[in-house]
């Protein structure tokens, strides 16, 4: 028995619960839970003039000819309750006041600040404190805090999960039995519940706003009949970065996002463990570090690099294909047909509605999950192709090493014995262009990928061509020519996921001195050269003065003011510059040229030191600096700005934990 409370910090006619905030869920332990309510009545008496009226009770308002609202009086009490939290929805009871002075009464309905009515049971408001801005009705609410994905009450997911990671292999029926299950509805309602974009209608104005059970159930019900369809979306043109071309982008109704939400978990649970290790994009526990951290550490000794990108990936996937890939691991004739609906739902552009033929609509849930099980087969692909061109135990020696070898072994004189051994230090024992060893590593995010090979540039020709063969008659997929580059890693970097690939077999020695502090010993042993990620200083330096950060003089970068941070509060402005920072420092913490960032960084001192000075009005950065610190502390909220201790170089990649697909006992 516990008594769970809050402290009351808004006021206003609102419910403020334990900071529940999902309207579906039920508690996880609803006889040990309580619930703190703050109740603050505000009764306000609106007449109406001349409004038609049945039995006494104004049902409807506005039809009348002449119409007068007029408030007359307001009385407000609070009150707190402390009850059991039950599986009954909590509901706002108020009835409405009644003034029979001629034909004078209350409208029957609440509108959208006050919870007036004419008797009936009415869902109240949760409000900011300001007022200023409508939110989500509160509706009824349970003590469930974040969604439990790993629980028994989705069985059925896990169970699928269990038979498709113990043969991948395996035809899945009835699926839609799954989908359209009440509670995978309500799980991926959760799922999707907090995102701010879910509150942006689309087509159909409709938003997550007021949703209760029996619009789920009845969707529930149209999915298992095979009834139910997607409305079209709402077309909207976006910048695609690095290019001046718009990329398209659909917003769906977001309530019809939930069953897409649904469709995603399960498509995911079934063709998730089937995906390779090479695959990165749109993964769990998978993203840009897992991909840089396995071309860190999976292309030893490449010679070129293929990085290529598939022109317009998700606009031109082929439905027909997608359709008949899913079709192999999943056999319900409903499933099926559902994707396909929101296949083609199509969009609506300037007034016109267009029906998609091709391709996934940008900004869907599902496309992420249908772009991976289209390009698995390209993984698929790759992982037959590297088996076919793989060859060789291990490469021949480098000649110059065993000149060098042979010259040590046949010399008498002590000091001749020396000089050769300090120019076969120098040089690399294996040979990085033997005919007879070739090797073919890939890595694959989205659309993007870089393919890793150990030979020579005739053997990286023929891959590509192969690749972009497969890609034009399997998939009806083409390869951006602009795009598509054959690299020598050992003397051009590399441009991947923001960060620059380079090789240092010219400047990183084959012999590299070991410290072991445990026995406090320092031993000459030889090294395989690695590739090294660096970020690229320059292109954050051009983006930094895009946004107004810098100015270019010549080839230098001058730190500036950013004007329209100005009216911001001291501790605001930190707060932005500390995002930019740490959000560039937390990406690129894997960097071999860390240090460089220290330039950049410091360079974001002083333009929010001249941002603060022209707030302030003391014209110059080192009055800043004089009155606030290094950190330009906030006086008020002794909020600093973010500077890292030191800029050592690191090389730790962010990766998350992954989650135990394990049930709750």
């Amino acid at each position: 028995m516990s008594l769970k409370t809050l402290s009351f910090i808004k006021v206003g006619n609102y419910f403020d619960n334990s900071r529940n905030e999902s309207l579906l869920r039920e508690p996880e332990f609803p006889n040990n839970s309580r619930q703190v309510i703050l109740i603050m009545n505000r009764i306000t008496k609106l007449i109406h003039i001349d409004g038609f009226t049945l039995n006494f009770i104004h049902f409807i308002s506005g039809n009348s000819i002449y119409v007068i609202w007029k408030s007359t009086r307001m009385y407000t009490f609070p009150r707190v309750i402390i009850t059991r939290q039950g599986h009954k929805p909590l509901y706002n009871m108020q009835r409405s006041k009644m003034s029979f002075i001629g034909k004078q009464k209350n409208s029957g309905y609440p509108t959208i600040w006050k919870d007036q009515g004419y008797g009936t049971l009415v869902v109240g408001n949760k409000m900011f404190q300001s007022h200023s801005r409508y939110q989500r009705g509160v509706g009824f609410r349970f003590l469930s805090g974040k969604p439990c994905t790993i629980s028994n009450e989705c069985a059925k997911l896990w169970n699928l999960r269990e038979v498709n990671l113990e043969n991948k292999l395996n035809v899945n029926k009835n699926t839609i039995h799954i989908i359209s299950d009440m509670k995978v509805l309500v799980l991926a309602y959760e799922l999707i519940k907090s995102n701010s974009e879910n509150m942006t209608p689309g087509v159909d104005k409709s938003t997550l706003d007021g949703l209760d059970m029996l619009w789920l159930q009845k969707v529930s019900t149209e999915l298992k009949q095979g009834k139910f369809f997607f409305s079209p979306g709402r077309k909207k043109y976006i910048p695609k970065p690095g290019s001046t071309e718009k990329r398209p982008l659909g917003i769906a109704s977001f309530r019809e996002k939930i069953v897409q939400k649904a469709i995603q978990l399960v498509l995911a649970f079934i063709f998730e463990p089937s995906f390779l290790n090479n695959s990165h994009g749109f993964r769990p526990n998978r993203g840009n570090h897992t991909a840089l951290k396995m071309v860190k550490s999976d292309f030893h000794g490449v010679s070129w690099v293929i990085k290529g990108d598939i022109s317009k990936c998700f606009d031109e996937i082929n439905h027909s294909i997608l359709l008949g890939l899913i079709s192999k691991k999943i056999s319900c004739e409903k499933t099926i047909t559902l994707i396909h609906r929101g296949l083609e739902a199509g969009f609506i552009d300037l007034g016109v509605f267009i029906k998609t033929k091709m391709g996934t609509p940008q900004g869907s849930i599902l496309s992420p999950i249908l772009c991976n099980i289209y390009l698995h087969e390209l993984d698929l692909f790759l992982l037959q192709l590297k088996t076919k061109f793989d060859k060789g135990i291990g490469r021949a020696k480098n000649p110059v090493y065993r000149s060098h070898q042979y010259k040590l072994s046949t010399s008498k004189i002590s000091l001749e014995k020396k000089l050769v051994r300090r120019d076969l230090w120098n040089v690399h024992s294996l040979s990085p262009l033997d005919p007879n060893f070739c090797r073919l590593h890939f890595v694959r995010y989205v659309d993007d990928f870089v393919v890793g090979i150990t030979s020579s540039y005739d053997t990286a020709l023929e891959v590509k061509n192969i690749i972009n063969n497969f890609l034009l008659a399997h998939l009806k997929l083409n390869l951006n020519d602009i795009k598509i580059k054959i690299t020598h890693i050992r003397k051009k970097e590399v441009f991947f996921l923001g960060t620059l690939i380079k090789g240092n077999f010219k400047k990183e020695r084959p012999i590299r001195l070991v410290h072991f502090s445990s026995k406090q010993l320092s031993i000459k042993t030889r090294v395989t050269p690695k590739l090294s990620l660096h970020a690229p200083i320059k292109n954050l330096f051009d983006k930094a003065t895009e946004e107004g950060f810098f100015q270019k003089a010549g080839v230098k970068y001058e730190p500036t003011f950013v004007g329209h941070l100005i009216n911001m509060d001291h501790a605001d402005i930190l707060g932005f510059y500390n995002s930019k920072i740490r959000g560039v420092l937390n990406y690129y913490s894997f960097a071999d040229n860390h240090k460089s960032l220290g330039s950049w960084v410091h360079g974001m001192q002083f333009s929010c030191a001249r941002t603060l000075a022209l707030k302030y009005k003391l014209r110059f950065a080192s009055k800043i600096f004089k009155k606030f610190g290094t950190y330009l502390t906030c006086p008020d909220t002794k909020r600093k700005l973010y500077l890292p201790i030191t800029f050592k170089r690191t090389q730790i990649f962010q990766i998350n934990i992954p989650i135990p697909f394990k049930k709750k006992k």
